[in-house]
């Protein structure tokens, strides 16, 4: 009897509802055109002492030197288990992040009302107003050290515990990438940074996976073809572009182009 193929396996951490709805058809299919035996396992922070959900480099708890373990423990782990794959079975770790404005000037934070967009932080063009500075000033520094930490990861690998509750437990060496949004994913997809309400914001990925069944090719196109893409700079680059103390980070950008470029140029070299 012939042994079975190996399936690649690829997690893909997302933030929330709308990322796993915009990009739980694309990513799949773009990962099979590479290679048929291709999984795509995608994973989110459910419930946690620490974390309750969404994004996990902006949460208090969480420091440059444990989120690897926490993205261990609450993203890539139950994976694992639910798929009953080991560490070494893992091909790469794709991380979908929101920039959330985080590398911009701290004078750049304005305090507003606490009325004012529901008492939510309020992206603007020029800055980030919120009812009180300090807090954003806290937050922005806190994932702007995790975020610098994940792309120090991302440079070298991440390291996949069989069992996350176990440090010393055998792991399995594995690329890591991380992709943004700027300044978040509502921002790129439908042009507003602050929408509230979470049925708009997964109509708003629903919208773009809906496109993408309907003309997958003109999709892709016009995501790569987009002014605020990363275009022709590199995954470094786009990174020291994205992360320099100005307005970048608020404004409207993402990378996601160069993963997609990525797999285009795999399948292009078979």
């Amino acid at each position: 009897m012939k042994n079975k193929p190996h399936n690649k396996n690829v997690v893909v951490i997302v933030e929330g509802k709308s990322d796993l709805k915009a990009f739980e058809v694309v990513l799949p299919e773009l990962y099979e055109c590479v290679d048929e035996s291709y999984q795509v396992f995608f994973t989110r922070v459910l419930e946690d002492d620490i974390l309750k959900s969404g994004d996990i480099t902006s949460k208090r708890g969480i420091t440059p030197n444990n989120i690897e373990g926490l993205i261990n423990k609450l993203l890539v782990g139950p994976v694992l288990a639910r798929q009953k794959i080991y560490a070494r079975d893992i091909d790469e770790i794709i991380h979908l992040v929101d920039m959330d404005g985080a590398y911009i000037p701290d004078d750049c934070i304005t305090e507003c009302s606490p009325e004012f967009n529901g008492g939510k932080y309020f992206y603007g063009e020029n800055g980030i107003s919120a009812p009180s500075v300090a807090d954003v000033r806290e937050r922005n520094q806190r994932k702007r050290e995790n975020m610098d930490a994940l792309i120090g990861i991302s440079e070298d690998v991440f390291h996949v515990h069989q069992n996350p509750e176990n440090p010393r437990s055998k792991q399995s060496k594995v690329p890591y990438f991380v992709y943004y949004f700027s300044s978040n994913l509502d921002h790129f997809l439908q042009g507003d940074p602050n929408l509230l309400d979470p049925r708009k914001k997964i109509a708003g990925g629903e919208q773009f996976a809906l496109e993408y069944c309907k003309d997958p090719e003109a999709t892709l196109n016009r995501l790569l073809n987009d002014p605020d893409a990363a275009g022709d700079l590199t995954y470094a680059e786009s990174w020291e572009f994205i992360r320099q103390r100005n307005l970048n980070s608020i404004h409207r950008h993402t990378n996601i182009d160069l993963l997609i470029k990525r797999l285009q140029s795999m399948v292009d070299s078979q």
